[in-house]
This record gives C-alpha cells, structure tokens and sequence, in this order.
C-alpha cells in the first residue's frame, strides 16, 4: 500500500486490514476537507484516534454523552491548565470520574471515533511514523476487525454493500472458526444466529431469508466477516445451484398453502379457539406417525403459517430430487387432514363456508 493518496468510502476498511494484518506500528492519517483525523496503531491494533474537530475532544464527547456535567468540563480543562495534567486523569483527581468509568468512557470515545473514520466519503491519505514509546491517554487497544465490524455497522454504506455484493447467489463459508469470531466481535443475539446459517451451502440470499435482522444489515455483517478474512466467498456450483432453485420453489409452494392455512386459522380460531388448538394438537399427531421428522417443529401456531425455516431443515437431508414432490405431498396431505378433522369434528355448515373459501383457488 502506498505512504500517501486519495482514498473513497469503500477504500477505508482496507487501511484498517493493512496495518492489523501486518501489525505496523504506524499513524494513519485521514483527511476530508476540514475533518481530520489520525488512527494510532500499535502493533497492528488501534491504540488511539485523535480528531481535528474541537467539537469532537475527549471532553465535549463526556459532556455530550452525559458522562459529566458542563461545569465538571470547565473545572477539569483550568485544572489541565494549570497543572499540564491529561484530562482523563484530572477528572480522576476530581472525583468526577472512576478508573473504570474513565476506561469504559474512553473505549465508547474511541468507538465514536473509529466511526467518524468510516462515514469519510473521500479524501487523502497518508501512512505516517509511529514511535513505539508515544505516551498515549491510556493503554487502550481495539483489535482491527472489531473497528471494521463498528465503522461498517455505524454507517449506511449502501453502495459498498452495491460495489462488493453484486451476486446474493455466491457462497459464504468460514475460513476459521465461530469461536474465533466470537472472541473478537461484539456479536448480538441476531448477528450470531445469522453466523448458524454459514454452513457453506447457504447463498447469501437464502441466509437473508433466514435471518431475523433485515436483508441491509445481514448483507453488512457478511461484508465485515469477509472484510475481517472470518469467511470467504465461492461461487455456486451446478449443484448448489439445484439447490438454491429448490429453495425458491419450495418457497412459492408454501406460500401458496399457508394463504390457505392462514385463512383456516383466522376463521376457526375466532369462531372456535378451543377446536383449533385441538386441530393444531391432533392433526401433526397424526401426520408424524406418517412423515416422522418431517413434521418436527412444524405446527400453526404462527397464526396459521408453517415455518420456512423449519420446513426446510427437515427436507434438507432428503434425495435432493425428491425433496420438493415430498414437500408439496406433505402440504397436501395437511390441508386434506386439516379439512378432514373440521368436518368431523365442527358444524357442517360451518365446513362447507370453510371449504368454499379454501379451495376458491387451485391448491
């Protein structure tokens, strides 16, 4: 990488990889038009940011964030003055502050910081000398990846989702483990559920499917794991192919029956609650002595609708051939069974305004 030039949005994450991977010792130092600022690495982690904008100090992010008062500011910066004292360990000395309250302040400082360097549109670059031996506010460091998954998570970036993600039919697959992911990004609960689906035989596409988090975010997180070499990307294979084509026709057949099971649960669970929960009971009863494992998790508790998810991870260990015959005889079979139980067991007159809207259309 060069010592100087311009640089773009979608180029900033790859100073970041740059000086982590090869562990420099160095300051890299951004600048757009009067917003400046210089990225303290040592040994390949960030050990300090420092902004040019007055509006964007240690202090006046405190006082922004609520961490001390605008009064406890003034005392702190002419104690500074006076004294040649840094600020976080004036206001130590002041009381205004614990040790720990002071170093969680100062990683949350660094964070804000870390995601200031990435909302730069364009601008230049230069990689300048880092002594070892530079006395820094505190001996903070925050590891690469992590400062990429905070910039990149922080900001919009649409267009490098546009730039690096122009196939949602590519292949995720982990190069390391999940455990080593963990021990380096602040994952929430729905960012590690998405990590379950990168099984090297998902597409992008379905995992946006899967995962809870909307199809913006899911595609941001795969770009910070491919960005922070966690997974890679392959392309489809013919028969990974089949198996993506699979996906979307069992998708469109089951939106196709859960219209119908929809329409069944909101009639019948107004009018009769108590005959739906034993329709919701006794009819997958019946059907697991049929179908076994098929039927595992499956139910109409989601107001009529049989999960996707579900459905799909009990077909995925069939005959790639005959998943999608066996999915549409196992739909068919619930409906009829559905059908069956309500003319056993509600009025007759009842079933038949039932049946006429259910089979208004082709199944």
């Amino acid at each position: 990488m060069e010592d100087k030039g311009s640089f773009s949005h979608l180029d900033i994450y790859k100073f970041f990889v740059y000086a982590g991977e090869n562990r420099l010792n160095t300051i890299l130092y951004f600048s757009e038009g009067f917003r400046e600022y210089r990225v303290f690495f040592k040994n390949g982690k960030i050990s300090f940011i420092l902004s040019g904008d007055k509006d964007e100090r240690f202090g006046e992010f405190l006082v922004v964030t609520n961490k001390i008062t605008i009064e406890q500011y003034r005392i702190t910066s002419e104690k500074i003055l006076q004294e040649g004292k840094k600020f976080g360990y004036a206001l130590i000395e002041e009381g205004f502050m614990t040790v720990e309250e002071l170093y969680n302040s100062l990683n949350e400082y660094m964070l804000f910081l870390i995601s200031q360097v990435f909302s730069l549109k364009e601008g230049v670059f230069a990689k300048l000398e880092f002594e070892t031996h530079t006395e820094l506010p505190m001996n903070l460091t925050i590891d690469f990846r992590k400062a990429i998954y905070h910039g990149i998570k922080k900001n919009s970036y649409f267009s490098l989702i546009d730039n690096y993600l122009p196939d949602l039919k590519v292949i995720p697959k982990f190069i390391v483990s999940v455990e080593d992911v963990f021990k380096v990004l602040p994952l929430s609960v729905e960012e590690q559920e998405v990590l379950e689906w990168i099984d090297g035989q998902n597409s992008i596409s379905s995992i946006c499917n899967y995962s809870n988090l909307s199809q913006f975010e899911t595609l941001k997180l795969l770009l910070i794991l491919k960005f922070s070499n966690f997974i890679k990307f392959e392309r489809l294979k013919d028969e990974e192919s089949f198996s993506i084509n699979f996906e979307e026709e069992l998708e469109k057949l089951l939106n196709n029956y859960n219209s119908k099971f929809e329409k069944i649960y909101t009639i019948l669970n107004s009018l009769n609650p108590e005959l739906f929960e034993r329709l919701n009971t006794e009819v997958f009863e019946m059907l697991e002595d049929r179908y076994g494992e098929l039927v595992r998790d499956i139910d109409f508790s989601s107001y009529g609708y049989i999960d996707f998810d579900a459905f799909y991870r009990n077909l995925y260990n069939l005959n790639e051939s005959e998943r999608l015959e066996i999915a549409e005889k196992f739909l068919e079979d619930v409906l009829k069974e559905t059908m069956f139980f309500i003319e056993e067991n509600g009025e007759k007159d009842f079933y038949q305004s039932l049946k006429k809207v259910i089979y208004e259309r082709k199944a």
